[in-house]
């Protein structure tokens, strides 16, 4: 899968939360005319216009070609957001005997999820699929049905309001039928979209290497001959990321190691067969909109042309077994001086180095966009904590400056808060946003990096994106003003977004900001620029929170800013 340097990464998947500087007029940069415009290849060249100072001959156009460098760079990535916001999105769902329950919930749900995608992205344009499968002990003409792909939830709910579960004699299911349908016969566009295959099933295919011995009529593997890597083979060639909603792990684990095997081999190591838990019907449907977030944000980053590994890992929700995990040497590194940036804002951001012992899960609990998060505790205090590394391979996602950006981040939206808090009305949750560090911890033989926060315990939100997103939290008011507010504290020079974390009693804390800057080339991957200031001011409506602290209403208009950005 391709993906963006860093930065370019980070500006596209710091979605959540838009925070950004904007200046008392429109930012300035790419217009909605040229970005539909321009090839971004065929970039014109100014013409070098040059005088003699001095003795000297200097470039009168330098400023001009860096702009258009940089006007060249955004209409990327605005070409590659829109283009990977089309999704097909195709669900393959063991239709036997238990499944009704799941079968309902995504009928059920499936305008739920139209609404969602539509409220998440301005040009979402979204096409839904069915693929039913049962199992050999059902006639050969309907052991196998389907809906093409459709922009009709109507059209959609008529069909998966017929089936009924039936059939599964033996435990193992036509898996591979359903597979072949959806690769072989639905029509998935052919251009370079998010493509999207839901995988629901509580058991595995036939043929004994796929199972621990579970019932099977069918040991030798599937009777049509229909093999696993000549279907992982197809996922690989459409570039379709393969989503697997899991009921009974136990039994269908052996199954997706092996397919996910296969697909990475296939795809050059680019794809992998991301799994979530589905063993509640009713939650299914909000684990398939975060996994099309997920989607969306992969595509994004490979319709900027570079190629990124991902590395090879296993969710697992469960609780780690302290008892039974390794002792790490971990060393909590200082930050390196970062040089100040004006009078106002705090220049070196350090912490004095310390060694503990640490206790790591194996494998992690939870992911985000750029991130897998481990279960982690000290090993003398007991103090439980979260690890966090880059899900993606290579020096530039693992360096250690990659995970300081991460902190001067977060500690600068620190310091933003506390003023906030010091202004905000009364009645009003405190904004908090929790403690970091880099980490070095000596695991797998070798010694990696990565960042280390206490672990809080309560119900995760993400509460805005960078690109215009805003939940319906009761709590997102506080933050959009909290935005708001970080825009008119730097002096009009950025935004704080990209918030998410957990709503306690009288605060809420937060991780992972990003920070939308006027000067594109701070603050990492997730700093839009001009563009992520435009995102957030466009859908931000200031709430009383804002009138009571006085913040200046921007009155967003479409047309001025098409002129200007």
């Amino acid at each position: 899968m391709a993906c963006f340097s860093p930065e370019d990464l980070m500006l596209i998947n710091s979605n959540p939360d838009l925070s950004s500087e904007v200046s008392s007029a429109p930012p300035t940069g790419v217009s909605e005319s040229m970005l539909s415009e321009w090839d971004t290849d065929e970039m014109p060249e100014p013409e070098t216009m040059t005088s003699v100072v001095t003795g000297m001959e200097v470039s009168s156009t330098l400023v001009d070609k860096q702009k258009m460098k940089k006007q060249a760079r955004v209409k990327k990535l605005m070409k590659a957001m829109r283009k990977s916001e089309q999704v097909d999105l195709c669900f393959v769902v063991d239709c036997t005997g238990s499944m009704q329950p799941w079968i309902d919930s995504v009928k059920s749900g499936i305008t739920d999820l139209y609404d969602a995608m539509y409220r998440k992205y301005d040009g979402c344009d979204l096409r839904v699929a069915f693929v039913r499968y049962t199992d050999y002990d059902q006639p050969e003409g309907s052991r196998t049905t389907w809906i093409d792909f459709t922009r009709s939830t109507s059209d959609f709910k008529t069909f998966v309001s017929g089936i009924r579960a039936t059939g599964g004699e033996d435990p193992a299911e036509d898996v591979m039928g359903g597979l072949n349908v959806a690769l072989n016969t639905l029509s998935w566009r052919p251009e370079n979209i998010t493509k999207v295959l839901i995988h629901i099933a509580d058991c595995p295919c036939h043929g004994r290497k796929y199972h621990d011995g579970i019932g099977d009529d069918h040991p030798k593997g599937d009777p049509n001959h229909i093999h696993p890597h000549d279907m992982m083979e197809l996922v690989a060639r459409q570039e379709i990321q393969y989503w697997f909603g899991y009921i009974c792990k136990d039994l269908t684990d052996k199954m997706i190691t092996i397919f996910n095997e296969l697909l990475k081999e296939t795809s050059g190591h680019k794809l992998m067969i991301s799994q979530f838990e589905a063993v509640n019907p009713a939650k299914v449907v909000n684990r398939v909109f975060d996994s099309v977030v997920h989607s969306i944000n992969a595509t994004t980053m490979t319709l900027t042309g570079r190629r990124c590994p991902i590395r090879s890992y296993s969710i697992d929700k469960s609780n780690p077994n302290w008892g039974t995990l390794k002792e790490h040497l971990a060393t909590y590194l200082s930050m390196t001086p970062i040089p100040e940036e004006t009078e106002d804002e705090e220049g070196t951001i350090a912490s004095r180095p310390r060694t503990a012992t640490l206790l790591v899960a194996d494998r992690p609990f939870d992911e985000g966009a750029l991130s897998i998060v481990f279960h982690c505790r000290d090993a003398v205090t007991g103090k439980r904590y979260v690890m966090k590394q880059s899900k993606r391979e290579g020096k530039e996602f693992n360096s250690r400056s990659y995970y300081e950006d991460v902190v001067l981040r977060q500690k600068k939206a620190a310091r933003y808060a506390k003023k906030f808090n010091q202004e905000k009305p009364r009645g009003v949750r405190s904004v908090q946003f929790a403690s970091v560090q880099v980490l070095q911890v000596e695991r797998n033989g070798k010694n990696e990096l990565g960042l280390i926060e206490p672990l809080l315990e309560g119900k995760y939100e993400k509460f805005n994106t960078n690109n215009g997103w805003v939940s319906k939290s009761p709590y997102s008011a506080t933050l959009q003003a909290f935005s708001h507010y970080t825009h008119e504290q730097s002096r009009k020079k950025l935004v704080i977004v990209d918030l998410q974390g957990i709503a306690f009693e009288h605060e809420l804390i937060l991780t992972d900001p990003a920070i939308q800057h006027m000067d594109d080339s701070k603050f990492g991957p997730t700093n839009f620029g001009q563009v992520g200031i435009w995102k957030f001011f466009k859908s931000h409506a200031c709430n009383d929170i804002c009138n009571t602290m006085g913040l200046t209403p921007y009155k967003h208009r479409d047309s001025s800013v098409a002129a200007t950005l």
